[in-house]
């Protein structure tokens, strides 16, 4: 059976032990983004998420919310980004800008 274009999410409850690898990661960074980010010690779940693509497709553009954003929007305490290969696949964007910016156009150029 294929997994090619297969999307999996999982929520890892933060209290309990970890039984794989992705969730002894979780556990990690958890505790290492604590440090910088002191709210993340109110987290009570770690999500992870993986999917399968050919290479070329890379993976849309999006704000990492619940329910992706319909309806009201909640966003993690912090996001965090592991690559297990290095092998393939481009690189990460991350921006400052909010779903509250007033401003939706990049400024004109002079």
């Amino acid at each position: 059976r294929s997994l090619h274009g297969k999307y999996f999410s999982y929520a890892f409850e933060m209290q309990q032990k970890p039984t794989n690898s992705i969730e002894e990661i979780g556990t990690h960074l958890h505790g290492l983004v604590a440090k910088y980010f002191p709210r993340v010690r109110e987290a009570r779940f770690c999500e992870w998420w993986t999917h399968r693509r050919p290479h070329s497709h890379g993976h849309q553009l999006h704000f990492d919310s619940e329910n992706e954003g319909k309806g009201k929007v909640s966003h993690p305490i912090v996001s965090t980004v592991v690559y297990l290969t290095d092998n393939c696949g481009g690189p990460t964007l991350v921006t400052n800008q909010r779903l509250s910016d007033t401003c939706r156009k990049p400024p004109k150029r002079t």
